[in-house]
């Protein structure tokens, strides 16, 4: 079958480039980064999403054997998801979201040598409690190899009945395998599909890439190819002059609906040598603006570098 992004990415390498948009305050003029490492029982770990409600509360979706990881303030653990999956089939993670502990989401990819689909799982505290998610086509159109039919890749909850998902589903048309960006949200007792902006078609396996917002009607997803979508509350539009750009986005992130990033890496060129630049793009309430990048090897192009997540607290204190 062929490779997700998600592992594709991941098993590419883990290296990643660290850049700070601005300039650090004097308190954080003295913080280090710690390294610390992940269970290992033999199994492969490949950690694509994180979400952290205190010091000592952190979830990590896993795409791998063991989905879900937990550090609680001492050491990292496996977290057991007692969920019945189909025979030879593994469950594994893309995303992960919540309020705290008690409200804990997590897409859930179920993936055996012939099929993969998601669905939602949600922990409240004393139990997980699995919810199909819709594809929004007849069962006999979805693409041979995607089960039960969406799958879904990044996830944001602004509360308990105010979840959004992002994703692709394949359809068959007229006898071809078509790929469309999906969004589904949770209104507290079922999954709701929202149309995207159309067009929005995806080549197999490029699918959203990552997904932010500051609330439920200013909602952010990035697209692998160059696309940027706005939800304003009542639908999606194209927000991005993805003619313009020539790259691939891998990470998003919205501070204010005037101030939002999006990270990615633009492709090496047909130089003999060459390698991939990072890229970052800011959005100040009017415009997309490409923002200068620093490379690991400065402008010798002769080592990949590539910027996959984006974060922060303000606009002169982002990380990458």
């Amino acid at each position: 079958m062929t490779a997700h992004p998600a592992i594709r990415n991941a098993s590419a390498g883990v290296a990643m480039a660290a850049v700070l948009f601005g300039t650090l305050s004097p308190a954080f003029a003295t913080c280090l980064w710690q390294t610390g490492q992940l269970p290992n029982d033999g199994s492969s770990e490949v950690p694509v999403s994180i979400r952290a409600f205190s010091s000592s509360d952190i979830w990590v979706a896993n795409d791998a054997e063991r989905a879900l990881l937990h550090w609680n303030g001492i050491a990292w653990s496996a977290v057991a998801i007692p969920v019945n999956t189909p025979p030879n089939t593994g469950l594994f993670a893309l995303a992960v979201t919540g309020t705290s502990d008690n409200d804990l989401w997590i897409d859930a990819t179920f993936r055996s040598e012939t099929d993969q689909y998601s669905k939602s799982l949600h922990f409240d505290g004393n139990r997980w409690t699995v919810t199909r998610m819709p594809s929004g086509f007849p069962a006999r159109n979805i693409c041979p190899g995607q089960g039960e039919g969406p799958f879904m890749s990044a996830m944001q909850s602004f509360g308990l009945s105010d979840v959004w998902a992002t994703g692709e589903v394949c359809h068959v048309v007229q006898g071809k395998d078509v790929f469309e960006a999906i969004s589904e949200h949770w209104d507290g007792s079922k999954w709701n599909i929202l149309p995207m902006a159309a067009p929005l078609k995806f080549s197999p396996f490029s699918l959203p890439a990552d997904m932010s917002g500051t609330s439920d009607h200013d909602i952010w997803v990035v697209g692998e190819q160059s696309v940027i979508e706005h939800f304003n509350g009542k639908r999606w539009s194209i927000s991005s002059p993805y003619e313009r750009f020539n790259d691939l986005f891998e990470g998003m992130f919205a501070i204010a609906p005037n101030d939002v990033w999006v990270v990615g890496l633009v492709p090496r060129t047909g130089n003999p040598g060459s390698q991939s630049r990072t890229f970052a793009a800011h959005w100040d309430g009017e415009l997309w603006l490409q923002v200068p990048t620093p490379n690991e090897d400065g402008q010798n192009a002769q080592r990949a570098n590539d910027l996959h997540a984006v974060s922060g607290s303000a606009s002169n204190d982002l990380w990458a």
